[in-house]
C-alpha cells in the first residue's frame, strides 16, 4: 500500500472544502408558495447504522438580501431543539432522522419567510442540502386582487372615447359658427335682404326683386 504523501495531505483540506461548498442559487431547488399556505421542506442524507444515535443535524435560514444565517432547528442524538425565531410557533419537524430524512413543516407562511433553508451536518459543518423558498402572490391571484392590466386598458379606452367625442363636438360647433358668420355677412351686403327674399320668400313680405 502506498504511503500517504505530503502532497496528498496538502490537497485533503481543499477537497473537503470543495465538497462542503453549497450549491449555487441558480441550481438550488426552489419552492414557491402563496401567503397563508403550509410548506414542507425536505432533506435526505445517508446514515451509517452505527451513527444513528449520534446524528447531529442543523437547520438554518438565511432571509432574502441578508448574509447571516439564523439557526432555527437542531437535532442532536435523541433531542430536538427549536430556536426562538419567527418560525417557533409555526414549525413542525417531521421525518425519521435515524434513516436520513429530516423535514420542516412551516405553517401559514408569509413573504417574510422567503429565503434559503440549509440542512447541515453540525459536527462536520457539511451542507447536506439547500432549498430556496419564495413566498409571494401567484400571477393569477395578483390579477384577481389588482387587475392592473384590465384597469389600464379601460382607462386608455375611456380617454380615447372622450377624445373622439371632443373632436366631434368641436367640429359641430365650428361648422355652426362658420354658418352663422356666413349668414350675417350676407345680411350686411347691399341687396342681401332682397336676395334672401328670393331664395326664401316665406321669410319676408316681399316676393321678388324691386
Amino acid at each position: 500500500m502506498n504511503k500517504w504523501s505530503p502532497e496528498r495531505a496538502i490537497m485533503l483540506p481543499w477537497i473537503v472544502l470543495f465538497l462542503s461548498v453549497p450549491t449555487s442559487q441558480a441550481d438550488m431547488p426552489s419552492i414557491k408558495a402563496s401567503p397563508g399556505e403550509n410548506v414542507t421542506i425536505n432533506s435526505t442524507f445517508a446514515v451509517h447504522p452505527n451513527e444513528s444515535s449520534s446524528i447531529s443535524i442543523w437547520w438554518k435560514w438565511k432571509p432574502v438580501d441578508e448574509v447571516a444565517e439564523i439557526e432555527i432547528f437542531l437535532h442532536h442524538g435523541t433531542s430536538d431543539i427549536i430556536s426562538n425565531t419567527r418560525f417557533s410557533n409555526r414549525l413542525i419537524v417531521t421525518g425519521n432522522i435515524n434513516v436520513g430524512v429530516s423535514s420542516l413543516l412551516i405553517n401559514n407562511v408569509t413573504s417574510l419567510d422567503s429565503g434559503i433553508f440549509t440542512c447541515e451536518h453540525r459536527l462536520t459543518a457539511r451542507v447536506i442540502s439547500q432549498i430556496s423558498l419564495s413566498v409571494r402572490l401567484l400571477e393569477e391571484q395578483e390579477t384577481k386582487i389588482c387587475p392592473t392590466g384590465n384597469v389600464v386598458t379601460r382607462i386608455i379606452g375611456t380617454i380615447f372615447l372622450i377624445m373622439i367625442i371632443g373632436v366631434m363636438i368641436m367640429y359641430i360647433v365650428g361648422t355652426k359658427t362658420r354658418k352663422d358668420r356666413s349668414d350675417n355677412s350676407l345680411n350686411d351686403e347691399p341687396g342681401g335682404q332682397n336676395l334672401l327674399n328670393v331664395i326664401c320668400p316665406e321669410s319676408g313680405t316681399e316676393r321678388g326683386l324691386e
